[in-house]
């Protein structure tokens, strides 16, 4: 005869270490897919909504969009490189505050994708990586290369130039309100952080 305790004791140990590594995994990789996810929506209804608003008789619209660390959007109307982001930089690091300190320009860029078979194209990057730099007198220009690229055409889309804009680090913000104006019969695309 099996002694009751004998057994519920290990099994129960068992079912509460599985549930302390299971529940905290679960938790993790949801939240991971999640968020992912839902940038990845946001940047479908964002591409929607340009069409959209290029059909429609609006001389301006806004739209939020959600976007993950690591990630950029570059939007082409020639085949080209995309400005993703230029900033001025103290001489020595940290960012430009003041008119009268030395400055850097740095300028990130993407250079067009194959992934465009037609133009105008817009294109999502994950896990973007800084890639090969190059730097003027005063200006750093700093190239990114993609580990996972998703393009869509833009037909008929009267893009005014190649426009990018980026979230590389956790730090900026999730939330970026885009601007999108008609000017000219054309559409011109602004973030406003």
């Amino acid at each position: 005869m099996l002694n009751r305790k004998g057994i519920t004791l290990p099994f129960v140990v068992t079912v509460l270490l599985a549930l302390i590594i299971f529940i905290p995994a679960c938790i993790l990789v949801s939240k991971v897919f999640r968020v992912s996810e839902q940038a990845d929506n946001s940047f479908n209804d964002f591409v929607k909504s340009m069409i959209d608003f290029s059909k429609s008789d609006k001389n301006q619209e806004n739209f939020l969009l959600i976007m993950d660390a690591e990630t950029f959007i570059a939007a082409f109307r020639y085949p080209t490189t995309a400005e993703i982001q230029a900033e001025s930089r103290k001489t020595g690091g940290g960012t430009f505050r003041s008119s009268g300190e030395k400055t850097t320009v740095v300028s990130t860029y993407f250079s067009y994708p194959a992934q465009c078979t037609a133009l105008p194209c817009i294109c999502l990057c994950r896990k973007a990586r800084e890639g090969e730099a190059a730097t003027q007198p005063d200006t750093k220009f700093i190239s990114y290369t993609c580990e996972q690229l998703r393009c869509t055409m833009l037909e008929d889309f009267p893009l005014n130039e190649n426009w990018g804009l980026s979230r590389l680090t956790k730090e900026e913000p999730r939330r970026v309100l885009i601007e999108m104006k008609k000017e000219n019969n054309q559409i011109i695309l602004t973030a406003k952080k």
